[in-house]
């Protein structure tokens, strides 16, 4: 009611002297008091472009986040970024950062800041485990890799990566007696070349990428699956694109839940190879904002394809929601998820034709997540997430032996059988875990370190992983950028 009353005061002020700003001013500042915002925008913004200091783009800035217009934001700070004002600057590298994009950021404002020298190149060196209980030869795999990751950002927001990485892959010896192959040709007497199984195996993958920070948010990546394998190398990659609260992306990756779906075995009976098998996936998230409140909606559909593997897709959805609020340095998120994932077929076995990972008919997750996390503009992250939840799975019938063609009809009656018959399926109620932490901390003369580790049992096995980065920036500048924020559904570590 007093700025209703101070605003007939000012129009009729107006009226005797229409040239006179201030009093404009005070008039529209009235009228944001009451929720009117855009008209006081636009004068501010103009007396900033008749003349422009560090005090009037101060003020702008400082309404803009009432005004709830993002796309006009933006061209604002795209002004403010091109100022010959320090001052000015560090504004629109503010926003930037403060929109998860500290490359800008560093581009636009040289001096202090929570993102000084995030534009400078990196080198990164990462030593990373990976382990994956199962049975002996399977299931099981144990892996480690030493990546080695050059980053180089140009103008734009552009940020360009080249990484290598020899590896390590292990899941032990097959007993003699468990089936693998085309093991029914065993029954007719032909004892095979088990030496065609690998146990382990020496690798190396690399992948390139340039990652683009904009109104849309773009990631683009270039690489391969192992390039020593047994089944000849796929190519693999993606493309992201992304907003404040949305994100589509279409990706090829390996499926590295064993030896035979991540790089591929030999039949010890034909000698013929299998496996290898890589997973399209198109995929995308909403997020809807209710002040502190969220929800978070994805879904995903995957195909799954390998050399000499029946084809296989699935479907999945979450949803979660939560609160986050501030808790001393840090941001703390909790709340509820349900997660939901169909596999067409179960390719969850090492005969021949078959995939050798984890792929329920119907799996359902449901519970509580709690996540604290340091705020972007620390001097160091630290990240740490649980997801609990209670954990169906139900696997469907699955047939011993896909890709047969026609059976030799000099095979002994066992040997026929063998093929015809069937695996059957399971259903299992339990508790579906996810836990990890991760840091990065500055040290001295350019140099970070860093680290992760986490546990998932989302699936019919427990995957644990341990990581080690050692990072040198050719640079100044402690900042840490804006480090991964993805939230974990108890989906993350396993797909």
């Amino acid at each position: 009611e007093q700025y209703g009353q101070a605003a007939q005061y000012l129009q009729q002020a107006l009226a005797l002297q229409p040239d006179n700003l201030e009093n404009r001013k005070l008039l529209l500042w009235c009228g944001y008091q009451e929720g009117d915002v855009r008209p006081l925008a636009e004068f501010l913004l103009q007396q900033y472009q008749q003349q422009p200091t560090a005090t009037k783009a101060e003020e702008l800035a400082g309404i803009l986040g009432r005004l709830k217009d993002p796309a006009y934001s933006r061209r604002v700070m795209a002004g403010f970024a091109a100022s010959a004002l320090p001052a000015v600057r560090k504004l629109a590298g503010d926003y930037f950062f403060q929109h998860y994009h500290p490359v800008l950021a560093a581009q636009t404002y040289q001096g202090e800041s929570p993102y000084a020298g995030c534009a400078a190149p990196v080198l990164d060196t990462m030593v990373h485990l990976r382990s994956k209980d199962g049975d002996q030869g399977l299931s099981k795999l144990t892996s480690s890799s030493l990546l080695v990751r050059q980053q180089v950002s140009t103008t734009g927001g552009r940020t360009w990566s080249i990484s290598i990485a020899p590896l390590f892959i292990d899941s032990g010896s097959v007993p003699a007696d468990l089936p693998v192959g085309s093991s029914f040709l065993r029954k007719q007497g032909n004892e095979g070349r088990p030496e065609l199984w690998e146990d382990n195996l020496v690798s190396w993958q690399w992948q390139a990428g340039v990652r683009i920070e904009g109104d849309v948010d773009w990631d683009l990546r270039l690489g391969t699956t192992p390039l020593d394998g047994i089944v000849a190398p796929a190519v693999v990659g993606g493309v992201q694109a992304a907003g404040e609260d949305w994100q589509l992306e279409a990706t090829r990756e390996p499926v590295r839940e064993s030896l035979l779906s991540w790089v591929g075995q030999t039949d010890p009976y034909t000698g013929r190879e299998w496996g290898r098998v890589v997973t399209t996936r198109l995929s995308g998230a909403k997020t809807l904002s209710f002040a502190d409140w969220w929800l978070s909606l994805e879904g995903s559909y995957a195909l799954y394809r390998g050399e000499h593997v029946e084809q296989n897709s699935s479907l999945t959805a979450a949803l979660s929601g939560g609160i986050t609020s501030d808790w001393q340095e840090f941001e703390r998120s909790a709340g509820l998820f349900v997660f939901a994932r169909s596999f067409t077929k179960n390719s969850n076995f090492y005969t021949f034709g078959h995939g050798g990972y984890y792929s329920p008919a119907r799996q359902l997750i449901s519970g509580p997540f709690v996540r604290v996390t340091t705020k972007p503009e620390s001097r160091y992250w630290l990240d740490v997430s649980l997801s609990v939840g209670l954990n169906y799975t139900d696997t469907d019938d699955a047939a011993r032996y896909v890709e047969l063609g026609s059976l030799d009809p000099n095979l002994s009656e066992a040997a026929r059988l063998d093929p015809a018959g069937r695996y059957s399926g399971e259903s299992d109620l339990g508790i579906g875990l996810d836990a990890r932490v991760r840091g990065l901390v500055p040290l001295s003369g350019g140099w970070f370190v860093g680290g992760e580790a986490g546990v998932n049992n989302a699936a019919d096995f427990t995957l644990w992983q341990v990581a080690f980065l050692l990072r040198y920036r050719f640079g100044e500048g402690r900042g840490l950028g804006v480090p991964e924020q993805r939230f974990s559904t108890l989906t993350d570590l396993v797909h």
